[in-house]
Parts: C-alpha cells; sequence; structure tokens
C-alpha cells in the first residue's frame, strides 16, 4: 500500500492497481518484494507491507532525479 494516497498496489500473489510497471516478486517463501519498473519522482512517498501475521513493515522511497534512496 502506498500511504500517500492509499493506493493498494498488490493483495496476496499479484498486482491490483492496474499499473503494469509494478509487479510482486515472490522468489523465496520468506520473501516478497514490489518491483516498480521506469520509476519517477511520483513513486517517491511511503509504502506499508501487511503481512500475515498481523504486523507490518513501513518503508519511505525518495526519488529525484536518477538517485533513488530507501529509508526503512
Amino acid at each position: 500500500m502506498k500511504l500517500n494516497n492509499s493506493s493498494i498496489l498488490t493483495l496476496e500473489d499479484r498486482a491490483v492497481n492496474g499499473d503494469s510497471r509494478i509487479s510482486l516478486i515472490h522468489a523465496y517463501a520468506d520473501e516478497w518484494n514490489l518491483q516498480i519498473n521506469d520509476i519517477d519522482e511520483d513513486d517517491g512517498g511511503v509504502y506499508r507491507c501487511f503481512l500475515n501475521n498481523g504486523k507490518y513493515k513501513t518503508l519511505t522511497l525518495d526519488v529525484k532525479g536518477k538517485l533513488i534512496e530507501l529509508f526503512e
């Protein structure tokens, strides 16, 4: 979920927001990765991943031109 605009990006194992740049990679049982292709400054913001155990992880993505920073 992108918190800036409350957009749900994925549900279970698939992307659901209609943006073809976004995909969910599930290579290992305990590893999930949100992939955003052709990233731009509008993609910057706060993202939250809700886990099955009721917990969540929040990340901030800062995009400035070609520079991308990720903060946990």
